[in-house]
C-alpha cells in the first residue's frame, strides 16, 4: 500500500494552540463586520465549517504526529477592511522538530478579500534544509507579527507512513500543492485530455474530459474555489 495524505481538523485535540485563539466557524462574521470568511473568499469554505482564529502575537500552534515528515497547516487570513494595506500584516515562523522551514508558506502582504485553504507553514521535500525521515515529528508554527488581520488555522495535512491504518481518518488526494511527485496519485484516473504541468499539477481545457476517484469510504467532498479551476478531493 502506498502512502496517504491524512487531514487533521483544527477542533481535533492532537493540534495544541497556545497563547489567545478563539474557535470559530466560516460563517462568523469578521471583526470589521464586513462579511464572513466562506461568504467573501474565493478560494473555496472552510474545512469542516470550523477554524481557530488570533489577533495576538506570540501565539503559536503545535502538532505532533507519526509519519514521512512532509507536513502542512492550512489557514485562513482575513485583513481589516478599514484600514490601508501597509497597516495590514501577519508574520510566521515555522518549524519541524526545532528547525526552521524557511520560504515554507505563503502570507500575502495584503489581499481584498478573505483567502482559505492557503498553506501557511509546510514542509516540502525540495525545500526543508533539515533531515527528512520516518518516525515521530513536530509541526509548529508561531504568529510573530500581526497587525489590523485575524490569522486563521484550519487542517493540518501529512504524509502518513506506508500501511499505516485509515479507519476513521479523514485522507486527502489531487492536493498539487502537497503532492509534488513524479508518480501520479493511484486513487485517481485521468481520462483523454488532461495534461501534467510543473509541479505535478493536472488540468484540461478539453469539455468532457473526465476523471476517476477510487476510494473506501462513506463520502467524497470535491472542493474548489469560486472564480478558480483548481479543484481538490477529501475523503471521508
Amino acid at each position: 500500500m502506498s502512502t496517504v495524505w491524512k487531514v487533521v481538523d483544527d477542533k481535533d485535540s492532537r493540534i495544541e494552540y497556545s497563547g489567545q485563539w478563539t474557535s470559530v466557524t466560516g460563517d462568523t462574521k469578521l471583526s470589521d463586520g464586513s462579511d464572513t470568511l466562506d461568504g467573501l473568499s474565493r478560494s473555496g469554505s472552510v474545512f469542516g465549517n470550523t477554524v481557530h482564529g488570533t489577533r495576538t502575537n506570540g501565539t503559536g500552534v503545535t502538532f505532533r504526529f507519526n509519519g514521512t515528515s512532509l507536513a502542512a497547516v492550512y489557514a485562513s487570513v482575513a485583513f481589516d477592511s478599514f484600514v490601508g494595506q501597509g497597516d495590514q500584516v501577519v508574520m510566521i515562523d515555522c518549524f519541524l522538530d526545532g528547525k526552521e522551514a524557511t520560504g515554507s508558506g505563503y502570507i500575502p502582504s495584503s489581499v481584498p478579500r478573505p483567502i482559505n485553504n492557503q498553506p501557511a507553514c509546510s514542509v516540502y521535500a525540495d525545500s526543508y534544509k533539515g533531515t527528512l525521515s520516518p518516525g515521530e515529528h513536530e509541526l509548529s508554527l508561531n504568529v510573530t507579527r500581526i497587525s489590523n488581520a485575524s490569522f486563521y488555522v484550519d487542517y493540518v495535512v501529512y504524509e502518513a507512513l506506508a500501511d499505516a491504518p485509515i479507519d476513521g481518518e479523514i485522507l486527502r488526494i489531487g492536493d498539487g500543492q502537497m503532492n509534488m511527485r513524479s508518480s501520479p496519485d493511484p486513487h485517481l484516473s485521468f481520462g483523454a485530455g488532461w495534461e501534467t504541468g510543473n509541479g505535478g499539477m493536472v488540468s484540461t481545457v478539453t469539455p468532457g474530459s473526465s476523471v476517476t476517484v477510487r476510494f473506501n469510504g462513506p463520502s467524497l467532498l470535491f472542493n474548489r474555489g469560486k472564480g478558480t479551476r483548481i479543484h481538490s478531493f477529501v475523503l471521508f
